[in-house]
């Protein structure tokens, strides 16, 4: 796909970008050498309108002054500046848990100068036996190192987090795949049920990721021969997925849903939210990556090689592909150990005497044979 010639900009405190092959815009404005920056408009005006507005939030950031010396109200200068800097949505989603938290540990009058180096340790203590993830404890710790630097005070040095435990890949088996399409397609006529059904059974079925899916047109899907072209990240080598028995009603569906410009989903953000809206209907954890690590190990599971489920998934690389090998492998040792602990096989007695077993050996009856 050919890109567009980028258009001139104009106006000040705006940036384009191509999206899908098409020039979109949005406000960027610097303040203390942060850039900060609004969501993607179709035209200069818009964005301009964006970062006059941002220009306008920013400049109460200025006017906040933190004059405290305790945790309580250092965090309150703090959350004041957020959400004068900030939408209201995204402070209650980042910093609010984060404000909380710290303030389940000291009262809100502790002054912040008494809090030292082994009051700081045993918060990372309780955060890792609360089974805090490292990234969300190293986001306290950034909080808290924020309320010492508006006091005028290092920080004491922290102890060394420990390195976060890699998690066991997870993924949907076929049974529990049917089981998920059936309970979605048992919801009443909703708000775009029927094409939110489609795109998880094509997901299901392909294995594509979310960028193949958002840059997938109409253009792209060939009835005629029977193959879909899934366009990668870097638009070089294009992959052909045929279109199965199965796949060809989902395709159909997909068709009739889409968008005038031929994609079948709007953006990212309409991927994402799609997503969160079965999460919170079915009451289990859905999502593109999901089903797509699904796709591969059930593949894995069918017998195909290596080499075959790196073709399908997409990999440049046999390793990627191995790594959803090793899943299988691992699940199928649990499932097996799993199994055999029901069965009570006696075993022979290492320690018993060799006259004994050669008694045993004299009055066993002679065989049949």
């Amino acid at each position: 796909m050919k890109r567009p010639k980028k258009p001139a900009r104009k106006l000040p405190n705006v940036e384009t970008r191509c999206i899908r092959g098409e020039w979109m815009w949005r406000a960027r404005v610097k303040l203390h050498g942060v850039a900060h920056v609004g969501n993607y408009r179709e035209t200069q005006d818009e964005a301009y309108e964006d970062s006059r507005r941002l220009r306008e939030r920013l400049a109460q950031t200025k006017q906040v002054r933190i004059d405290q010396v305790t945790i309580g109200g250092l965090l309150a200068g703090i959350e004041q500046r957020e959400r004068a800097r900030r939408e209201e949505a995204n402070v209650k989603r980042d910093f609010d848990p984060r404000r909380d938290f710290l303030l389940s540990f000291w009262a809100p009058d502790t002054p912040i100068e008494r809090i030292d180096r082994q009051e700081i340790d045993w918060l990372v203590s309780e955060s890792i036996r609360l089974k805090r993830s490292v990234p969300t404890i190293r986001k306290y710790l950034a909080l808290l190192r924020q309320c010492f630097y508006e006091a005028g005070i290092v920080m004491p040095e922290v102890r060394r987090l420990p390195r976060q435990e890699k998690r066991a890949m997870t993924f949907f088996s076929q049974a529990e795949i049917v089981d998920i399409l059936k309970r979605m397609r048992a919801f009443e006529h909703g708000l775009k049920r029927d094409r939110d059904v489609a795109v998880a059974s094509f997901v299901v079925l392909t294995g594509v990721r979310s960028g193949e899916f958002l840059r997938l047109t109409t253009k792209h899907v060939d009835l005629e021969r029977g193959t879909i072209e899934i366009i990668a990240k870097d638009r070089s080598n294009p992959r052909l997925v045929p279109i199965t028995p199965a796949l060809r009603p989902i395709v159909d569906e997909l068709i009739a849903n889409a968008l005038p410009d031929g994609h079948f989903l709007q953006s990212l953000s309409a991927w994402r939210s799609m997503w969160r809206r079965w999460t919170d209907r079915l009451g289990i954890t859905i999502n593109g990556r999901l089903l797509r690590r699904s796709f591969i190990t059930n593949a894995g599971y069918s017998g195909l090689s290596l080499a075959d489920v790196r073709d399908l998934a997409g990999h440049k690389h046999s390793s990627t592909t191995d790594i959803y090998m090793q899943a299988i492998s691992s699940r199928l040792h649990d499932a097996a150990s799993h199994a055999q602990a029901f069965l009570d096989i006696p075993q022979a007695d290492a320690t018993a005497p060799e006259s004994q077993i050669a008694d045993d050996a004299e009055a066993a009856p002679p065989s049949s044979d």
